[in-house]
Protein backbone atom coordinates (compact mmCIF):
# COMPACT_ATOMS: atom_id res chain seq x y z
CA UNK A 1 0.00 0.00 0.00
CA UNK A 2 1.61 3.35 -0.94
CA UNK A 3 2.16 5.75 2.02
CA UNK A 4 1.20 9.82 2.51
CA UNK A 5 4.29 11.32 1.05
CA UNK A 6 3.10 8.96 -2.50
CA UNK A 7 0.06 11.05 -3.10
CA UNK A 8 0.48 14.29 -1.06
CA UNK A 9 2.38 16.69 -3.62
CA UNK A 10 4.87 19.60 -2.06
CA UNK A 11 2.83 22.62 -2.61
CA UNK A 12 4.14 26.08 -1.57
CA UNK A 13 2.74 26.67 1.70
CA UNK A 14 1.96 30.17 2.74
CA UNK A 15 2.83 32.17 6.16
CA UNK A 16 0.48 33.17 8.87
CA UNK A 17 0.69 36.72 8.48
CA UNK A 18 -0.52 36.40 4.78
CA UNK A 19 -3.51 38.20 3.28
CA UNK A 20 -6.74 36.75 1.68
CA UNK A 21 -5.89 39.00 -1.59
CA UNK A 22 -2.80 36.86 -1.99
CA UNK A 23 -4.28 33.40 -1.32
CA UNK A 24 -7.23 34.01 -3.68
CA UNK A 25 -4.76 35.36 -6.21
CA UNK A 26 -2.67 31.96 -5.78
CA UNK A 27 -6.04 29.86 -6.25
CA UNK A 28 -6.73 31.46 -9.01
CA UNK A 29 -3.79 31.20 -10.81
CA UNK A 30 -3.55 27.50 -9.58
CA UNK A 31 -6.95 25.70 -10.28
CA UNK A 32 -5.97 22.59 -9.67
CA UNK A 33 -4.86 23.54 -5.83
CA UNK A 34 -7.06 22.35 -3.32
CA UNK A 35 -5.91 23.17 -0.26
CA UNK A 36 -2.90 25.17 0.83
CA UNK A 37 -0.97 24.72 4.11
CA UNK A 38 -0.24 27.27 6.52
CA UNK A 39 3.29 26.87 8.35
CA UNK A 40 4.98 29.06 11.18
CA UNK A 41 8.70 30.25 10.81
CA UNK A 42 10.08 26.94 11.40
CA UNK A 43 8.28 25.22 8.76
CA UNK A 44 5.77 23.32 11.00
CA UNK A 45 2.16 23.10 10.12
CA UNK A 46 -0.24 25.72 12.05
CA UNK A 47 -3.42 25.73 9.74
CA UNK A 48 -4.76 25.38 6.69
CA UNK A 49 -6.52 26.97 3.69
CA UNK A 50 -9.19 24.55 1.97
CA UNK A 51 -10.21 26.05 -1.65
CA UNK A 52 -13.59 25.88 -1.61
CA UNK A 53 -14.84 26.97 1.78
CA UNK A 54 -12.42 29.69 0.67
CA UNK A 55 -13.89 31.07 -2.38
CA UNK A 56 -17.10 30.74 -0.74
CA UNK A 57 -16.10 33.16 2.04
CA UNK A 58 -14.51 35.48 -0.46
CA UNK A 59 -17.35 35.58 -2.80
CA UNK A 60 -20.24 36.59 -0.14
CA UNK A 61 -21.49 39.77 0.39
CA UNK A 62 -18.75 41.90 1.14
CA UNK A 63 -16.21 38.89 1.27
CA UNK A 64 -13.77 40.57 -0.55
CA UNK A 65 -13.57 43.65 1.50
CA UNK A 66 -13.91 41.72 4.68
CA UNK A 67 -11.19 39.18 3.84
CA UNK A 68 -8.80 41.06 1.18
CA UNK A 69 -6.65 42.35 3.33
CA UNK A 70 -7.00 40.66 6.23
CA UNK A 71 -4.31 37.60 7.52
CA UNK A 72 -4.47 34.44 7.62
CA UNK A 73 -4.30 33.82 11.13
CA UNK A 74 -7.65 35.19 11.69
CA UNK A 75 -9.83 32.57 9.60
CA UNK A 76 -7.63 29.86 8.68
CA UNK A 77 -8.25 26.23 10.03
CA UNK A 78 -5.94 26.31 13.06
CA UNK A 79 -6.81 22.57 13.59
CA UNK A 80 -5.86 20.70 10.12
CA UNK A 81 -5.49 16.99 10.36
CA UNK A 82 -1.79 16.26 10.14
CA UNK A 83 -0.16 12.72 9.48
CA UNK A 84 3.24 11.75 8.78
CA UNK A 85 3.73 10.87 5.57
CA UNK A 86 5.66 7.71 6.06
CA UNK A 87 1.52 5.84 7.37
CA UNK A 88 0.21 3.86 4.82
CA UNK A 89 -3.07 5.46 3.13
CA UNK A 90 -4.88 2.37 4.44
CA UNK A 91 -3.56 2.99 7.90
CA UNK A 92 -4.34 6.73 7.57
CA UNK A 93 -8.02 6.39 6.02
CA UNK A 94 -8.91 3.43 8.89
CA UNK A 95 -7.76 5.92 11.76
CA UNK A 96 -9.23 9.30 10.11
CA UNK A 97 -12.71 7.43 9.31
CA UNK A 98 -13.46 6.24 12.42
CA UNK A 99 -12.27 10.04 14.47
CA UNK A 100 -12.25 12.99 12.22
CA UNK A 101 -13.83 11.36 8.92
CA UNK A 102 -15.70 14.93 7.84
CA UNK A 103 -11.73 16.29 8.13
CA UNK A 104 -10.63 14.79 5.38
CA UNK A 105 -13.00 17.07 3.06
CA UNK A 106 -11.28 20.27 3.74
CA UNK A 107 -7.42 18.57 2.79
CA UNK A 108 -4.90 17.29 5.41
CA UNK A 109 -1.38 18.27 6.01
CA UNK A 110 1.80 15.55 5.36
CA UNK A 111 4.68 16.00 7.33
CA UNK A 112 8.42 14.55 7.58
CA UNK A 113 9.86 14.83 10.92
CA UNK A 114 7.41 16.83 11.94
CA UNK A 115 8.11 19.41 9.03
CA UNK A 116 5.90 20.56 6.35
CA UNK A 117 6.28 18.35 3.47
CA UNK A 118 2.87 18.64 1.23
CA UNK A 119 -0.88 18.71 1.06
CA UNK A 120 -3.14 15.76 0.52
CA UNK A 121 -6.49 15.69 -0.67
CA UNK A 122 -9.22 13.34 -0.66
CA UNK A 123 -9.18 13.09 -4.17
CA UNK A 124 -5.57 11.76 -3.96
CA UNK A 125 -7.14 9.27 -1.51
CA UNK A 126 -9.58 7.65 -3.39
CA UNK A 127 -7.18 7.35 -6.49
CA UNK A 128 -4.74 5.97 -4.22
CA UNK A 129 -7.12 3.82 -3.09
CA UNK A 130 -8.56 2.81 -6.58
CA UNK A 131 -5.08 1.92 -7.96
CA UNK A 132 -4.32 -0.36 -4.89
CA UNK A 133 -7.48 -2.02 -5.59
CA UNK A 134 -6.89 -2.41 -9.19
CA UNK A 135 -3.05 -4.00 -8.26
CA UNK A 136 -5.08 -6.73 -5.84
CA UNK A 137 -7.23 -7.40 -8.30
CA UNK A 138 -4.58 -8.12 -10.95
CA UNK A 139 -2.95 -10.00 -8.07
CA UNK A 140 -5.92 -12.03 -7.59
CA UNK A 141 -6.53 -12.64 -11.00
CA UNK A 142 -2.66 -13.86 -11.63
CA UNK A 143 -3.44 -15.95 -8.39
CA UNK A 144 -6.88 -17.53 -10.00
CA UNK A 145 -4.98 -18.25 -13.39
CA UNK A 146 -2.16 -20.03 -11.33
CA UNK A 147 -4.70 -21.91 -9.35
CA UNK A 148 -6.22 -23.06 -12.64
CA UNK A 149 -3.41 -24.10 -13.97
CA UNK A 150 -2.03 -26.18 -11.45
CA UNK A 151 -5.68 -27.53 -11.41
CA UNK A 152 -4.94 -28.43 -14.65
CA UNK A 153 -1.75 -29.99 -14.38
CA UNK A 154 -3.06 -32.13 -11.43
CA UNK A 155 -5.67 -33.38 -13.92
CA UNK A 156 -3.69 -34.24 -16.48
CA UNK A 157 -1.49 -36.02 -14.52
CA UNK A 158 -4.16 -37.83 -12.68
CA UNK A 159 -5.67 -38.72 -16.82
CA UNK A 160 -1.94 -39.41 -17.63
CA UNK A 161 -1.74 -41.97 -14.42
CA UNK A 162 -5.04 -43.70 -14.94
CA UNK A 163 -4.06 -44.20 -18.97
CA UNK A 164 -0.92 -45.78 -17.88
CA UNK A 165 -2.83 -48.22 -15.10
CA UNK A 166 -5.51 -49.42 -17.48
CA UNK A 167 -2.67 -49.93 -20.21
CA UNK A 168 -0.73 -51.56 -17.86
CA UNK A 169 -3.41 -53.41 -16.20
CA UNK A 170 -4.59 -54.90 -19.40
CA UNK A 171 -0.80 -55.58 -20.63
CA UNK A 172 0.05 -57.54 -17.43
CA UNK A 173 -3.25 -59.52 -17.09
CA UNK A 174 -2.99 -60.69 -20.46
CA UNK A 175 -0.15 -62.59 -20.12
CA UNK A 176 -0.82 -63.29 -16.21
CA UNK A 177 -4.25 -65.27 -17.78
CA UNK A 178 -2.28 -67.08 -19.88
CA UNK A 179 0.27 -67.71 -16.94
CA UNK A 180 -3.30 -68.84 -14.54
CA UNK A 181 -4.62 -70.83 -17.22
CA UNK A 182 -1.30 -72.96 -18.17
CA UNK A 183 -0.75 -74.04 -14.41
CA UNK A 184 -4.51 -74.28 -14.00
CA UNK A 185 -3.80 -77.15 -16.76
CA UNK A 186 -0.72 -78.68 -15.48
CA UNK A 187 -1.97 -78.78 -12.21
CA UNK A 188 -5.36 -80.81 -12.99
CA UNK A 189 -3.29 -83.20 -15.39
CA UNK A 190 0.18 -83.45 -13.38
CA UNK A 191 0.65 -87.20 -12.16
CA UNK A 192 3.65 -86.17 -10.07
CA UNK A 193 2.21 -85.16 -6.94
CA UNK A 194 5.36 -83.96 -5.22
CA UNK A 195 4.78 -81.20 -7.93
CA UNK A 196 1.26 -79.90 -6.45
CA UNK A 197 2.26 -77.90 -3.71
CA UNK A 198 4.26 -75.46 -6.39
CA UNK A 199 1.36 -75.53 -8.81
CA UNK A 200 -0.97 -74.14 -5.86
CA UNK A 201 1.28 -71.43 -4.65
CA UNK A 202 1.43 -70.58 -9.03
CA UNK A 203 -2.36 -70.41 -9.23
CA UNK A 204 -2.73 -68.65 -5.93
CA UNK A 205 -0.34 -66.18 -6.45
CA UNK A 206 -1.04 -65.29 -9.41
CA UNK A 207 -5.15 -64.75 -8.39
CA UNK A 208 -3.99 -62.27 -5.78
CA UNK A 209 -1.67 -59.94 -8.61
CA UNK A 210 -5.16 -60.68 -10.81
CA UNK A 211 -7.15 -59.41 -7.93
CA UNK A 212 -4.47 -56.45 -7.48
CA UNK A 213 -4.63 -55.31 -11.51
CA UNK A 214 -8.85 -55.16 -11.31
CA UNK A 215 -8.67 -53.46 -8.60
CA UNK A 216 -6.38 -50.79 -10.05
CA UNK A 217 -8.21 -50.84 -12.94
CA UNK A 218 -11.44 -50.09 -10.22
CA UNK A 219 -9.72 -46.89 -9.08
CA UNK A 220 -8.65 -45.65 -12.32
CA UNK A 221 -12.35 -45.55 -13.46
CA UNK A 222 -13.70 -44.35 -10.54
CA UNK A 223 -11.29 -41.54 -10.47
CA UNK A 224 -12.81 -40.86 -14.22
CA UNK A 225 -16.00 -41.27 -12.80
CA UNK A 226 -16.81 -44.02 -15.02
CA UNK A 227 -17.41 -46.93 -12.33
CA UNK A 228 -20.89 -47.50 -12.02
Amino acid sequence: MPILHSIAPFARPVAPSELGGQVLARFEAEPDTLAIAVVDADNRPVGIIERNSFLVRMAGQFGHALWAKRPLSEWMNPSPLIADGTVTVEAFCGEVLQERASDLMHGFIVTRDGFYSGVGTMLGLLQASAAQARRRAAEMELLAEDARQATQTVQEALDAKGRFLAIMSHEIRTPLNGVLSVAEIVRRKSTQPELAPFLDTIVQSGDILLRLLNDALDLTRAEASGLT
